[in-house]
């Protein structure tokens, strides 16, 4: 019986040999992009879709779920191509101490209709006019403020998640630079049917943002309460605030019946939302049978909340 080699022979040279090698396998975000299998946001992505959508369901009164469909980091040529053919996104900027991050939500008309029926008045819109415009940036807002939620309950204190007006956005540009970034493409499944796609940008600085000791922030952190559940079942006054001026005691003294107030806030503005005299968020007046309501647009991180009424 003869020795078996310690190593196997060289494998042959299938470039030198003549032979084509097979391109590397295409993928939904682009010639560069590529499945992300590591890092903080490729990694996290899933548990954090999974948290807000427990979250975002329960803002909603209507049981959803996201998932993560394809994750890449997007090329120049992407970017661009998502632009075209997305008609509206809202972009956002995470901030921490000193670091910030660009978000965006994009969405096809199709799917932009989709979301925007989550949180659309009756009737449901039908085409993306100023309304469902409108309502797709309400979804998108609930969306981040939920994720910021998660972020927070996972050590990032003192992040703050700001949300602009659904626009345009032209792409490539300084506003979301490609470099380091990941886009996602996020299912968003309704119960009962009616599943569409959003595209999920996340800017290459986010993981940089959210990790790590914010040194500013220390002075700011809330103190663990071991025993907080002594105190969530006190009741507190919950006040809509429709608009505020200051006006003299002579225009006081001279109201009647029929006299009309003017204040600057727009009828269209959002009402403002205060617990115990802190405001704590934003929404809009709907009406609930025969009483009016609140609907909860935009609202402050837990952290924030509770901070708010302890100042």
């Amino acid at each position: 019986m003869t020795d078996e080699p310690d190593n196997p022979p060289d494998a042959p040279n299938s470039e030198a040999a003549g032979e084509e090698t097979a391109p590397a396998a295409d993928d939904s975000l682009g010639a560069a992009g590529e499945a992300l299998a590591a890092g903080p946001v490729e990694t996290s992505l899933a548990r954090w879709l999974e948290k807000a959508a427990a979250q975002l369901s329960a803002a909603l009164g209507k049981t959803l779920a996201l998932s993560v469909k394809s994750a890449g980091a997007p090329d120049a040529q992407t970017l661009s191509t998502l632009a075209a053919s997305s008609p509206i996104a809202l972009k956002a900027t995470a901030k921490r101490a000193k670091a910030e991050a660009a978000l965006a939500l994009f969405a096809s008309e199709a799917d932009a209709l989709a979301a925007a029926k989550l949180t659309a008045s009756e009737p449901a819109p039908e085409a993306l006019d100023d309304a469902a415009t409108a309502a797709f940036g309400d979804f998108a807002r609930m969306l981040f403020s939920a994720l910021s939620d998660v972020w927070l309950a996972d050590g990032a204190d003192g992040l703050t998640v700001d949300p602009a007006q659904p626009a345009k956005i032209e792409l490539p540009g300084d506003d979301l630079p490609g470099e380091g970034a990941t886009l996602a493409q996020v299912s968003v499944a309704p119960e009962g049917g009616g599943e569409f796609t959003l595209s999920l940008f996340f800017g290459g600085t986010l993981a940089a943002t959210l990790s790590g000791p914010a040194e500013e922030d220390r002075a700011e952190r809330i103190p663990e309460t071991p025993n907080i559940d002594r105190i969530l079942n006190i009741s507190v006054p919950l006040v809509v605030e429709i608009a505020r001026r200051r006006i003299t005691l002579k225009e006081v003294i001279a109201f009647k019946p029929g006299t009309v107030i003017e204040f600057e806030k727009k009828s269209d503005d959002l009402l403002d939302l205060t617990v115990a005299k802190a405001r704590i968020g934003k929404g809009e007046a709907v009406k609930v049978g025969e009483s009016f309501g609140l609907r909860v647009l935009d609202v402050g991180s837990v952290r924030e909340r509770i901070k708010s009424l302890s100042e």
